[in-house]
């Protein structure tokens, strides 16, 4: 039986918005961001420009005391929350407006967690002086992921051109950074990894922005209720019509109508059909 090798901590690192980046330190790290990163160059701008990490200090007075809703919004809080509103909130810390869909989006939606996830790992590995090339291993864990698939793991790993590290994500809610670690150091003192590199975040203003996006749209008078009604009774009625017509068309029939469905759908995401 292979002798346990030991294994700890290297080094930490933890994106928090707003935060001042020591000063003897900004240009090492907007020059290793922009080098060893696919980050936005917006979010390595602002570091370059403001010495500090992208985002922004939001206090009680600027997101609600300020407001001209503020007296109606208290009024409606159970009558044991009225007198002390924020609970004992002072202030709270917001990522930067993702750039693109600034751009490209009527209703833009904050930094992504793979972005958030990015920038915390590089900071890690900007703090350690380790090569990326010696990270074997990402363990990640997103409360809110970009995607279904691919996972956040993979998409750090790709953002940080980690080329020699396999990637992964692990979901145990609250106790995550725990298990994490404990997974990391049993892979290193087991010699089976080297360097893991582990990484999570809690970006619930994306939940929130995209559920008011959604709101305001409706508001608006972008949604289309005749389409809505027309389509929903038609998606249920498929569920039951569809599995009975399955069954009565050969195996080779039903996998070339996907086949072709697939196909269409992909020319249409590419603007060729």
């Amino acid at each position: 039986m292979p002798q346990l090798t030991n294994a700890g901590l290297v080094a930490m690192g933890g994106y928090l918005p707003a935060k001042p980046v020591p000063e003897n330190k900004v240009d090492a790290l907007v020059s290793f961001l922009r080098k060893e990163t696919l980050l936005y160059h917006e979010y390595v701008d602002e570091i370059a420009q403001t010495g500090c990490l992208p985002g922004r200090i939001e206090t009680n007075y600027d997101g609600w005391e300020s407001q001209p809703w503020f007296d109606e919004w208290v009024s409606r809080l159970p009558s044991k929350k009225q007198a002390n509103p924020f609970q004992g909130a002072v202030e709270r810390r917001r990522v930067p407006m993702d750039p693109v869909s600034v751009k490209k989006s009527l209703h833009p939606h904050p930094m992504l967690s793979s972005d958030a996830e990015t920038l915390a790992a590089a900071l890690a590995i900007f703090n350690s002086g380790i090569s990326k090339d010696d990270i074997d291993l990402v363990l990640c864990s997103s409360l809110v992921p970009d995607l279904s698939v691919p996972q956040n793991a993979s998409l750090v790993q790709h953002k940080l051109g980690l080329r020699n590290a396999g990637a992964y994500n692990v979901d145990t809610c609250c106790s995550l950074f725990i298990t994490m670690t404990e997974i990391a150091s049993t892979y290193v003192r087991a010699g089976m990894k080297k360097n893991v590199l582990v990484v999570g975040s809690s970006l619930l203003a994306i939940f929130f922005n995209t559920t008011m996006s959604t709101m305001r749209h409706y508001q608006f008078g972008n949604f289309d209720w005749v389409l809505f009604c027309a389509m929903f009774p038609a998606a249920l009625l498929a569920g039951f019509i569809g599995p009975k017509i399955a069954k009565r068309l050969s195996p080779l029939v039903v996998k070339r109508v996907a086949c072709v469905g697939l196909l269409i759908l992909a020319l249409r995401l590419l603007g060729m059909y």
